[in-house]
């Protein structure tokens, strides 16, 4: 497939457009990987998506979405006060390998540049993702932690 890939970040107004990725979001992830399915709540969705911590791009292909970044933004005791998690990327299993990743993740550092934010990070959970993310630059740090969770109960 040759493709023009458009990025955009979402706003406000794209409410709908990330209730439609996240009613398909089996499809922009791993084929092997076990599916959560989301009840779409408009109301957690308008909160997400007009919340400044969270940054969000869409890729297009033919004004139809293929593929989506999100980071959030995290203030840090440093010269430059903030730094990126990137929580996750995807790409509808039919537009990979075609640049929209690249073209998500070229819009993310063109809002870091535009921001004086000089660093991000990601957690990466398998080795597709970690040979994409080297391929884009990045470098495994040796010296952090392993990451671990604790959920306290509802």
């Amino acid at each position: 497939m040759n493709m023009h890939v458009t990025v955009r970040q979402l706003t406000a107004d794209d409410a709908d457009l990330l209730g439609y990725l996240l009613a398909h979001e089996a499809d922009f992830d791993l084929e092997d990987r076990q599916q959560t399915h989301y009840t779409i709540d408009q109301p957690a969705v308008r909160r997400f998506v007009t919340n400044p911590a969270t940054l969000c791009w869409v890729a297009f292909a033919d004004a139809k979405p293929i593929g989506s970044l999100h980071c959030i933004r995290l203030p840090v005791l440093t010269s430059n006060g903030e730094e990126l998690l990137l929580y996750d990327i995807g790409v509808h299993h039919v537009w990979r390998r075609q640049g929209a990743g690249r073209a998500l993740l070229a819009a993310m550092e063109d809002w870091m540049q535009r921001h004086g934010v000089t660093e991000v990070w990601v957690l990466a959970d398998n080795p597709a993702a970690v040979a994409f993310y080297r391929a884009c630059g990045f470098g495994v740090d040796q010296s952090q932690p392993v990451y671990l969770t604790r959920c306290l109960a509802d």
